[in-house]
């Protein structure tokens, strides 16, 4: 199977090249020697067709920086989760439940409310593992903080709303770590908790 390390810049239309570029440069060293070179060239025409979509749609995302859309809608990966294609089985799942949203913040939220009961994922500390691909939170209907923040960051992207996953190692009170997400929209960055709507 032919891997991420040996595509170039033929192997996919032209105006997709500072994408290739992009990912390329920015993937850990294990990734280029691992990841299929399929997950990448469908990542890359997915995320131009979300962001297509996406802009048509919603005024609040019509002016997104390149900058914005590599880093928030083009990466296939928030952390150290297992690389996977989870674009079109997200996308599927998330136009159903924007389809009255004025906004693409409006989105957000109908995403955040409505996305975890419908694949029956909870918070819980029996997950498998902290950092769980968006397919393995499904799967199994547990995740942490991290997992949940993973499968809506992924869920955003996947209908176009640049989306990144932030967290902390340790609060300063020392009681733990934590993780969340930011969602770019009118123009700027804004924080919400992965399933938790309010």
């Amino acid at each position: 199977e032919k891997l991420a390390s040996t595509l170039t810049e033929a192997d996919i239309p032209v105006e997709h090249a500072e994408a290739l570029r992009f990912l390329l440069d920015h993937m850990c060293s294990s990734d280029r020697f691992s990841v299929p070179a399929t997950l990448i060239l469908d990542t890359i025409a997915q995320s131009f067709q979300a962001l297509r979509e996406a802009q048509a749609r919603w005024a609040d995302l019509k002016e997104i920086p390149s900058d914005i859309f590599l880093n928030g809608i083009l990466p296939f990966t928030c952390v150290s989760e297992r690389r996977e294609e989870w674009r079109s089985a997200l996308c599927d799942l998330c136009k159903p439940l924007v389809e009255s949203a004025g906004s693409a913040a409006d989105a957000v939220c109908a995403i955040n409310r409505s996305l975890f009961p419908l694949v029956g994922v909870q918070y819980s500390t029996q997950r498998a593992k902290a950092d769980q691909s968006p397919l393995e939170s499904i799967a199994s209907g547990t995740a942490s903080c991290t997992g949940l923040a993973i499968l809506l960051v992924a869920a955003c992207r996947s209908i176009g709303i640049p989306a990144r996953f932030v967290g902390t190692p340790l609060w300063t009170d020392g009681s733990g770590n934590h993780s969340w997400v930011e969602v770019w929209v009118g123009g700027s960055w804004h924080f919400t908790g992965a399933a938790e709507p309010q």
